[in-house]
Protein backbone atom coordinates (compact mmCIF):
# COMPACT_ATOMS: atom_id res chain seq x y z
CA UNK A 1 0.00 0.00 0.00
CA UNK A 2 2.76 2.51 0.74
CA UNK A 3 3.93 4.89 -1.92
CA UNK A 4 7.40 4.77 -2.97
CA UNK A 5 10.12 6.41 -1.00
CA UNK A 6 11.72 9.29 -3.22
CA UNK A 7 12.86 7.56 -6.14
CA UNK A 8 11.86 8.94 -9.78
CA UNK A 9 7.96 10.34 -10.18
CA UNK A 10 7.52 7.62 -12.78
CA UNK A 11 7.93 4.34 -10.71
CA UNK A 12 5.67 6.13 -8.29
CA UNK A 13 2.79 6.26 -11.17
CA UNK A 14 3.66 2.88 -12.23
CA UNK A 15 3.37 1.68 -8.46
CA UNK A 16 0.06 3.84 -8.00
CA UNK A 17 -1.03 2.47 -11.63
CA UNK A 18 -1.01 -1.40 -10.59
CA UNK A 19 -2.49 -0.72 -7.29
CA UNK A 20 -5.46 0.86 -9.30
CA UNK A 21 -5.99 -2.26 -10.59
CA UNK A 22 -5.59 -4.48 -7.85
CA UNK A 23 -8.44 -2.26 -6.23
CA UNK A 24 -10.56 -3.23 -9.36
CA UNK A 25 -10.06 -6.83 -7.98
CA UNK A 26 -10.67 -6.07 -4.35
CA UNK A 27 -13.88 -4.25 -5.51
CA UNK A 28 -15.44 -7.47 -6.66
CA UNK A 29 -14.41 -9.92 -4.25
CA UNK A 30 -12.71 -7.89 -1.24
CA UNK A 31 -11.33 -7.11 1.30
CA UNK A 32 -12.21 -4.11 2.49
CA UNK A 33 -9.10 -2.12 3.71
CA UNK A 34 -8.15 -3.29 6.96
CA UNK A 35 -7.45 -0.82 9.89
CA UNK A 36 -3.87 -0.49 9.16
CA UNK A 37 -4.22 0.22 5.35
CA UNK A 38 -6.66 2.80 6.51
CA UNK A 39 -4.27 4.44 9.05
CA UNK A 40 -1.31 4.09 5.70
CA UNK A 41 -3.98 6.18 4.03
CA UNK A 42 -4.37 9.11 6.22
CA UNK A 43 -0.55 9.28 6.27
CA UNK A 44 -0.44 9.41 2.25
CA UNK A 45 0.05 12.45 0.19
CA UNK A 46 -2.64 13.88 -1.87
CA UNK A 47 -0.78 13.53 -5.15
CA UNK A 48 -0.35 9.48 -4.94
CA UNK A 49 -3.81 8.99 -3.60
CA UNK A 50 -4.89 10.74 -6.78
CA UNK A 51 -2.62 8.54 -8.82
CA UNK A 52 -4.24 5.50 -7.28
CA UNK A 53 -7.80 6.43 -7.03
CA UNK A 54 -8.62 6.00 -3.62
CA UNK A 55 -8.65 10.12 -2.89
CA UNK A 56 -7.99 11.13 0.88
CA UNK A 57 -9.46 9.71 4.48
CA UNK A 58 -11.19 13.28 4.45
CA UNK A 59 -12.74 13.27 1.38
CA UNK A 60 -13.85 9.84 1.59
CA UNK A 61 -15.85 10.80 4.96
CA UNK A 62 -17.10 14.23 3.45
CA UNK A 63 -18.55 12.43 0.98
CA UNK A 64 -20.04 9.82 3.17
CA UNK A 65 -21.53 12.00 5.03
CA UNK A 66 -22.85 14.35 2.75
CA UNK A 67 -25.55 11.23 1.69
CA UNK A 68 -25.76 12.23 -2.16
CA UNK A 69 -24.56 9.03 -4.06
CA UNK A 70 -25.82 9.93 -7.79
CA UNK A 71 -22.13 9.50 -8.95
CA UNK A 72 -21.31 6.42 -7.08
CA UNK A 73 -20.55 3.76 -9.91
CA UNK A 74 -18.72 6.37 -11.59
CA UNK A 75 -16.21 6.88 -8.75
CA UNK A 76 -12.96 4.98 -9.12
CA UNK A 77 -13.11 1.63 -7.41
CA UNK A 78 -10.48 2.97 -4.68
CA UNK A 79 -12.74 5.51 -3.88
CA UNK A 80 -16.05 3.31 -3.35
CA UNK A 81 -13.41 0.46 -1.24
CA UNK A 82 -12.23 3.24 1.06
CA UNK A 83 -15.89 5.03 1.31
CA UNK A 84 -17.26 1.15 1.78
CA UNK A 85 -14.88 -0.04 4.39
CA UNK A 86 -15.76 3.62 6.28
CA UNK A 87 -19.64 3.51 5.93
CA UNK A 88 -19.45 -0.51 7.22
CA UNK A 89 -16.78 -1.24 9.36
CA UNK A 90 -16.35 2.10 10.81
CA UNK A 91 -20.13 3.02 11.12
CA UNK A 92 -19.45 6.75 9.82
CA UNK A 93 -22.89 7.23 8.95
CA UNK A 94 -24.15 4.82 12.11
CA UNK A 95 -24.45 1.77 10.45
CA UNK A 96 -27.01 2.98 8.23
CA UNK A 97 -27.91 0.19 5.68
CA UNK A 98 -29.81 1.77 2.73
CA UNK A 99 -26.46 3.25 0.90
CA UNK A 100 -24.64 1.66 -1.87
CA UNK A 101 -21.27 2.07 0.27
CA UNK A 102 -22.96 -0.09 3.28
CA UNK A 103 -24.20 -2.85 1.34
CA UNK A 104 -21.05 -3.22 -0.70
CA UNK A 105 -19.15 -3.52 2.57
CA UNK A 106 -20.94 -6.08 3.76
CA UNK A 107 -21.32 -8.01 0.72
CA UNK A 108 -17.29 -7.99 0.27
CA UNK A 109 -16.64 -8.53 4.44
CA UNK A 110 -19.04 -11.49 4.38
CA UNK A 111 -17.21 -12.96 1.15
CA UNK A 112 -14.01 -12.79 3.40
CA UNK A 113 -15.80 -15.13 5.85
CA UNK A 114 -16.38 -18.87 6.45
CA UNK A 115 -19.98 -19.79 6.99
CA UNK A 116 -20.30 -19.24 10.65
CA UNK A 117 -19.09 -15.96 10.55
CA UNK A 118 -20.83 -14.77 7.69
CA UNK A 119 -24.37 -16.00 8.77
CA UNK A 120 -24.95 -12.86 10.96
CA UNK A 121 -24.38 -10.65 7.65
CA UNK A 122 -26.59 -12.83 5.29
CA UNK A 123 -29.09 -12.58 7.60
CA UNK A 124 -29.22 -8.98 7.40
CA UNK A 125 -28.81 -8.76 4.20
CA UNK A 126 -32.07 -10.79 3.63
CA UNK A 127 -33.83 -9.52 6.25
CA UNK A 128 -33.18 -6.18 4.16
CA UNK A 129 -34.15 -7.62 0.74
CA UNK A 130 -37.43 -9.09 2.56
CA UNK A 131 -38.59 -5.82 4.16
CA UNK A 132 -37.73 -4.23 0.49
CA UNK A 133 -40.36 -6.18 -1.12
CA UNK A 134 -42.81 -5.71 1.75
CA UNK A 135 -42.47 -2.33 1.56
CA UNK A 136 -43.13 -2.76 -2.26
CA UNK A 137 -46.29 -4.48 -2.25
CA UNK A 138 -48.29 -3.43 0.78
CA UNK A 139 -49.88 -1.25 1.13
CA UNK A 140 -51.98 -2.27 -1.94
CA UNK A 141 -54.27 0.14 -2.13
CA UNK A 142 -53.85 3.71 -2.82
CA UNK A 143 -53.08 6.43 -0.17
CA UNK A 144 -53.72 9.63 -1.85
CA UNK A 145 -50.04 10.70 -1.25
CA UNK A 146 -49.30 10.58 -4.61
CA UNK A 147 -50.70 11.73 -8.28
CA UNK A 148 -53.38 9.21 -9.52
CA UNK A 149 -51.31 8.24 -12.07
CA UNK A 150 -48.48 7.47 -10.04
CA UNK A 151 -50.55 5.07 -8.07
CA UNK A 152 -52.18 3.62 -10.68
CA UNK A 153 -48.24 2.45 -11.75
CA UNK A 154 -47.06 1.21 -8.57
CA UNK A 155 -50.71 -0.77 -8.20
CA UNK A 156 -50.15 -2.53 -11.53
CA UNK A 157 -46.42 -3.04 -10.56
CA UNK A 158 -47.52 -4.94 -7.36
CA UNK A 159 -50.06 -6.76 -8.61
CA UNK A 160 -47.73 -8.53 -11.49
CA UNK A 161 -44.88 -8.63 -8.56
CA UNK A 162 -47.73 -10.46 -6.00
CA UNK A 163 -48.43 -13.22 -9.72
CA UNK A 164 -45.03 -13.47 -10.15
CA UNK A 165 -44.16 -14.79 -6.14
CA UNK A 166 -47.38 -16.85 -6.55
CA UNK A 167 -45.42 -18.76 -9.09
CA UNK A 168 -41.98 -18.56 -7.24
CA UNK A 169 -44.25 -19.99 -4.02
CA UNK A 170 -45.14 -23.09 -5.86
CA UNK A 171 -42.19 -24.07 -7.86
CA UNK A 172 -38.95 -22.01 -7.65
CA UNK A 173 -36.46 -24.41 -8.51
CA UNK A 174 -31.94 -23.44 -8.51
CA UNK A 175 -29.25 -25.15 -10.12
CA UNK A 176 -27.02 -25.82 -7.42
CA UNK A 177 -24.03 -26.31 -8.91
CA UNK A 178 -22.66 -26.62 -12.60
CA UNK A 179 -24.63 -29.92 -14.40
CA UNK A 180 -26.02 -30.83 -11.70
CA UNK A 181 -30.34 -31.47 -11.62
CA UNK A 182 -32.28 -28.62 -10.35
CA UNK A 183 -33.93 -28.60 -7.02
CA UNK A 184 -36.41 -27.51 -4.89
CA UNK A 185 -35.26 -23.95 -3.44
CA UNK A 186 -36.03 -23.86 -0.02
CA UNK A 187 -32.79 -22.34 1.63
CA UNK A 188 -33.81 -18.87 2.00
CA UNK A 189 -36.89 -16.27 0.66
CA UNK A 190 -38.17 -16.61 -2.90
CA UNK A 191 -37.36 -12.83 -2.72
CA UNK A 192 -33.45 -13.70 -3.44
CA UNK A 193 -34.13 -15.14 -7.19
CA UNK A 194 -35.53 -11.37 -8.31
CA UNK A 195 -32.82 -9.58 -5.90
CA UNK A 196 -29.54 -9.99 -6.89
CA UNK A 197 -29.87 -8.88 -10.81
CA UNK A 198 -30.71 -12.22 -12.53
CA UNK A 199 -33.62 -14.05 -13.97
CA UNK A 200 -35.80 -16.48 -13.52
CA UNK A 201 -36.96 -18.47 -16.42
CA UNK A 202 -40.53 -20.05 -16.47
CA UNK A 203 -40.81 -22.47 -18.66
CA UNK A 204 -44.66 -23.11 -20.56
CA UNK A 205 -46.00 -25.72 -21.67
CA UNK A 206 -46.73 -26.68 -25.32
CA UNK A 207 -49.68 -25.66 -26.14
CA UNK A 208 -52.59 -28.61 -25.63
CA UNK A 209 -56.38 -29.20 -25.83
CA UNK A 210 -56.59 -28.43 -22.14
CA UNK A 211 -54.54 -25.35 -22.74
CA UNK A 212 -54.88 -24.16 -26.60
CA UNK A 213 -53.88 -20.43 -26.25
CA UNK A 214 -50.78 -19.12 -26.33
CA UNK A 215 -51.05 -16.43 -24.36
CA UNK A 216 -52.60 -18.14 -20.66
CA UNK A 217 -50.05 -16.67 -18.69
CA UNK A 218 -49.60 -13.70 -20.57
CA UNK A 219 -53.25 -13.02 -20.47
CA UNK A 220 -53.13 -13.82 -16.16
CA UNK A 221 -50.19 -11.42 -15.96
CA UNK A 222 -52.38 -8.92 -17.92
CA UNK A 223 -49.60 -8.01 -19.57
CA UNK A 224 -51.74 -9.00 -23.37
CA UNK A 225 -54.64 -10.33 -24.08
CA UNK A 226 -55.96 -13.25 -25.40
CA UNK A 227 -54.54 -12.47 -28.91
CA UNK A 228 -51.43 -11.15 -27.52
CA UNK A 229 -52.20 -7.54 -27.78
CA UNK A 230 -50.35 -5.38 -25.17
CA UNK A 231 -52.43 -4.33 -22.36
CA UNK A 232 -51.47 -0.38 -20.81
CA UNK A 233 -49.53 -1.45 -18.36
CA UNK A 234 -46.73 -2.51 -19.93
CA UNK A 235 -44.28 -0.57 -22.48
CA UNK A 236 -42.70 -2.63 -25.15
CA UNK A 237 -38.84 -2.43 -25.16
CA UNK A 238 -36.53 -2.31 -28.32
CA UNK A 239 -33.80 -4.34 -26.25
CA UNK A 240 -32.49 -6.81 -24.16
CA UNK A 241 -29.73 -8.76 -24.06
CA UNK A 242 -31.50 -12.16 -22.92
CA UNK A 243 -33.24 -14.79 -24.84
CA UNK A 244 -34.59 -18.11 -24.28
CA UNK A 245 -33.50 -20.93 -26.99
CA UNK A 246 -36.16 -23.10 -26.79
CA UNK A 247 -36.46 -26.41 -28.85
CA UNK A 248 -39.38 -28.84 -29.83
CA UNK A 249 -40.78 -31.83 -27.95
CA UNK A 250 -39.16 -35.35 -29.07
CA UNK A 251 -42.57 -37.37 -27.92
CA UNK A 252 -42.28 -37.26 -24.10
CA UNK A 253 -39.07 -35.58 -23.81
CA UNK A 254 -38.78 -31.76 -23.32
CA UNK A 255 -36.74 -29.61 -25.88
CA UNK A 256 -33.78 -27.88 -25.10
CA UNK A 257 -34.70 -24.59 -22.63
CA UNK A 258 -31.21 -22.44 -22.58
CA UNK A 259 -31.04 -18.50 -21.68
CA UNK A 260 -28.85 -17.65 -23.66
CA UNK A 261 -26.87 -13.79 -23.27
CA UNK A 262 -24.80 -10.83 -24.74
CA UNK A 263 -25.73 -8.23 -27.56
CA UNK A 264 -26.79 -10.97 -30.02
CA UNK A 265 -29.73 -12.15 -27.35
CA UNK A 266 -31.61 -8.53 -29.03
CA UNK A 267 -31.55 -9.62 -32.94
CA UNK A 268 -32.71 -12.91 -31.99
CA UNK A 269 -35.49 -11.04 -30.03
CA UNK A 270 -35.91 -8.80 -32.98
CA UNK A 271 -35.87 -11.54 -35.88
CA UNK A 272 -39.07 -13.26 -34.28
CA UNK A 273 -41.11 -9.84 -35.35
CA UNK A 274 -41.60 -11.47 -38.51
CA UNK A 275 -43.67 -14.73 -37.35
CA UNK A 276 -47.16 -15.31 -36.27
CA UNK A 277 -46.13 -15.60 -32.55
CA UNK A 278 -43.37 -12.87 -31.72
CA UNK A 279 -41.24 -12.74 -28.87
CA UNK A 280 -42.76 -10.31 -26.41
CA UNK A 281 -39.71 -7.71 -24.72
CA UNK A 282 -41.65 -5.71 -22.44
CA UNK A 283 -40.96 -3.80 -19.57
CA UNK A 284 -42.95 -2.35 -16.37
CA UNK A 285 -41.71 0.30 -14.07
CA UNK A 286 -42.27 0.07 -10.49
CA UNK A 287 -41.41 1.77 -7.22
CA UNK A 288 -39.18 -0.81 -5.54
CA UNK A 289 -38.90 -0.17 -1.50
CA UNK A 290 -42.42 1.06 -1.33
CA UNK A 291 -43.84 4.40 -3.00
CA UNK A 292 -43.15 7.71 -1.59
CA UNK A 293 -39.96 5.86 0.69
CA UNK A 294 -36.92 7.64 0.07
CA UNK A 295 -33.59 6.30 -1.72
CA UNK A 296 -30.33 6.58 -0.76
CA UNK A 297 -29.98 10.26 -1.76
CA UNK A 298 -33.32 10.97 0.39
CA UNK A 299 -35.15 11.39 -2.82
CA UNK A 300 -38.85 10.18 -3.17
CA UNK A 301 -39.24 6.74 -4.64
CA UNK A 302 -41.85 6.60 -7.79
CA UNK A 303 -42.54 4.40 -10.41
CA UNK A 304 -40.44 6.32 -12.45
CA UNK A 305 -38.07 4.04 -14.09
CA UNK A 306 -35.53 5.21 -11.96
CA UNK A 307 -36.20 2.78 -8.97
CA UNK A 308 -36.70 0.11 -10.01
CA UNK A 309 -38.23 -1.88 -13.66
CA UNK A 310 -39.50 -5.30 -14.22
CA UNK A 311 -38.37 -7.17 -17.47
CA UNK A 312 -40.26 -9.82 -19.22
CA UNK A 313 -39.24 -11.51 -22.21
CA UNK A 314 -42.22 -13.78 -23.31
CA UNK A 315 -41.87 -16.48 -25.73
CA UNK A 316 -45.06 -17.81 -26.77
CA UNK A 317 -45.90 -21.49 -26.23
CA UNK A 318 -46.47 -23.61 -29.41
CA UNK A 319 -47.66 -27.05 -30.52
CA UNK A 320 -44.75 -29.48 -29.37
CA UNK A 321 -42.68 -26.27 -28.19
CA UNK A 322 -42.42 -24.85 -24.75
CA UNK A 323 -42.97 -21.35 -24.27
CA UNK A 324 -41.26 -19.14 -21.54
CA UNK A 325 -41.12 -15.94 -19.82
CA UNK A 326 -38.46 -14.72 -18.52
CA UNK A 327 -38.82 -12.16 -15.45
CA UNK A 328 -35.65 -9.66 -13.70
CA UNK A 329 -35.61 -6.87 -11.73
CA UNK A 330 -33.70 -4.30 -13.22
CA UNK A 331 -32.28 -0.78 -11.22
CA UNK A 332 -32.88 1.25 -14.05
CA UNK A 333 -35.45 1.31 -17.41
CA UNK A 334 -33.71 1.42 -20.45
CA UNK A 335 -32.82 5.36 -21.59
CA UNK A 336 -33.66 6.69 -18.03
CA UNK A 337 -30.94 8.95 -17.12
CA UNK A 338 -31.84 9.39 -13.36
CA UNK A 339 -30.20 6.73 -11.91
CA UNK A 340 -29.68 7.36 -7.81
CA UNK A 341 -26.07 6.00 -7.84
CA UNK A 342 -24.96 6.87 -11.98
CA UNK A 343 -26.20 3.75 -13.58
CA UNK A 344 -26.25 4.26 -17.57
CA UNK A 345 -29.14 1.27 -18.69
CA UNK A 346 -27.81 1.34 -22.92
CA UNK A 347 -28.07 -1.33 -25.26
CA UNK A 348 -24.76 -2.90 -24.63
CA UNK A 349 -25.73 -3.10 -21.13
CA UNK A 350 -25.09 -7.00 -20.17
CA UNK A 351 -25.62 -8.46 -16.99
CA UNK A 352 -21.15 -8.15 -16.51
CA UNK A 353 -22.03 -4.46 -16.89
CA UNK A 354 -24.88 -3.98 -15.20
CA UNK A 355 -25.13 -2.34 -11.70
CA UNK A 356 -23.91 -4.65 -9.25
CA UNK A 357 -26.67 -3.85 -6.77
CA UNK A 358 -30.04 -4.09 -7.30
CA UNK A 359 -32.78 -1.89 -6.34
CA UNK A 360 -33.65 -3.69 -3.02
CA UNK A 361 -29.97 -4.23 -1.65
CA UNK A 362 -28.75 -7.54 -3.42
CA UNK A 363 -25.49 -7.68 -4.72
CA UNK A 364 -24.97 -9.62 -8.12
CA UNK A 365 -21.93 -11.96 -6.51
CA UNK A 366 -24.44 -13.29 -4.00
CA UNK A 367 -27.07 -14.56 -6.70
CA UNK A 368 -28.74 -17.81 -5.88
CA UNK A 369 -28.51 -20.75 -8.53
CA UNK A 370 -25.39 -22.17 -9.88
CA UNK A 371 -23.90 -22.62 -13.69
CA UNK A 372 -23.58 -20.96 -16.86
CA UNK A 373 -26.68 -19.03 -18.06
CA UNK A 374 -27.92 -21.58 -20.26
CA UNK A 375 -27.83 -24.09 -17.62
CA UNK A 376 -31.27 -21.95 -16.02
CA UNK A 377 -29.68 -20.58 -12.74
CA UNK A 378 -33.08 -20.42 -11.08
CA UNK A 379 -36.04 -22.17 -13.11
CA UNK A 380 -39.61 -22.73 -12.80
CA UNK A 381 -41.59 -25.55 -14.80
CA UNK A 382 -45.31 -24.69 -15.02
CA UNK A 383 -45.98 -27.92 -16.33
CA UNK A 384 -45.11 -29.23 -12.64
CA UNK A 385 -48.51 -26.98 -11.52
CA UNK A 386 -51.80 -28.93 -11.13
CA UNK A 387 -52.69 -32.18 -11.85
CA UNK A 388 -54.71 -34.39 -14.33
CA UNK A 389 -58.09 -32.30 -13.04
CA UNK A 390 -56.32 -29.12 -12.82
CA UNK A 391 -54.38 -27.47 -15.79
CA UNK A 392 -52.02 -24.91 -14.87
CA UNK A 393 -53.64 -21.99 -15.72
CA UNK A 394 -56.48 -23.10 -13.35
CA UNK A 395 -54.05 -23.58 -10.62
CA UNK A 396 -52.57 -20.23 -11.08
CA UNK A 397 -55.89 -18.26 -10.95
CA UNK A 398 -56.58 -20.57 -7.77
CA UNK A 399 -54.28 -19.94 -6.21
CA UNK A 400 -54.29 -16.33 -6.66
CA UNK A 401 -58.20 -16.30 -5.45
CA UNK A 402 -56.94 -17.96 -2.20
CA UNK A 403 -54.46 -15.49 -1.42
CA UNK A 404 -56.40 -12.58 -2.45
CA UNK A 405 -59.48 -14.28 0.08
CA UNK A 406 -56.54 -13.98 2.66
CA UNK A 407 -55.87 -10.73 2.41
CA UNK A 408 -59.34 -9.72 2.68
CA UNK A 409 -59.51 -12.14 5.73
CA UNK A 410 -56.69 -10.15 7.63
CA UNK A 411 -57.93 -8.21 10.77
CA UNK A 412 -55.20 -5.85 10.60
CA UNK A 413 -52.23 -4.16 8.95
CA UNK A 414 -50.05 -6.04 10.81
CA UNK A 415 -51.45 -9.53 9.49
CA UNK A 416 -51.55 -8.24 5.84
CA UNK A 417 -48.03 -7.78 6.05
CA UNK A 418 -47.23 -10.91 7.80
CA UNK A 419 -48.76 -12.66 5.23
CA UNK A 420 -46.89 -10.56 2.36
CA UNK A 421 -43.69 -11.23 3.92
CA UNK A 422 -44.58 -15.35 3.87
CA UNK A 423 -45.06 -14.35 0.25
CA UNK A 424 -42.09 -13.17 -0.50
CA UNK A 425 -40.22 -15.54 2.13
CA UNK A 426 -39.42 -19.33 2.07
CA UNK A 427 -41.13 -21.97 -0.06
CA UNK A 428 -43.27 -24.08 2.11
CA UNK A 429 -44.26 -27.66 1.81
CA UNK A 430 -47.23 -28.08 -0.61
CA UNK A 431 -49.40 -25.56 -2.16
CA UNK A 432 -49.27 -21.77 -1.26
CA UNK A 433 -51.42 -21.14 0.09
CA UNK A 434 -53.45 -23.57 1.53
CA UNK A 435 -56.68 -24.13 -0.18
Amino acid sequence: MAAPDGGWWLGKQVSARKLESDLMRRLKQGPLFSADEVRAIREQERGWLALTGIGTYDDAVAYSRNGEYYDWLRLSPGKRLLIATLEFRERVRGGEQGSPAYTLGRTLTANTLDPSGRAPLDAERDAQIRNAFVDTLHPAEPTGRSDPAAEAKQANAQQLLTRVFLILQNGLKIRPGPGQEHIDYRDGDVARALAHGGRVNIRIPPLSGEVPGCYELAQWLEITDERGELTDRVSERTYATHYQSIGRERGDREGKFKERGGLISSARNLATQLTKDPVLVLGMNAGMTGLNKFDCNGDVVMPDGAHGHLLLIYTPPQPNTAGSLVVGLETLAPGNHNSPVGYEHTWRSTEARANPESSVHGHKQDKIGAGKLSENQRYVNLAEFGGPETPWPKFLRDVERDYKARMSAARDVDEQRELVTRLVGPRGEGRFPQA
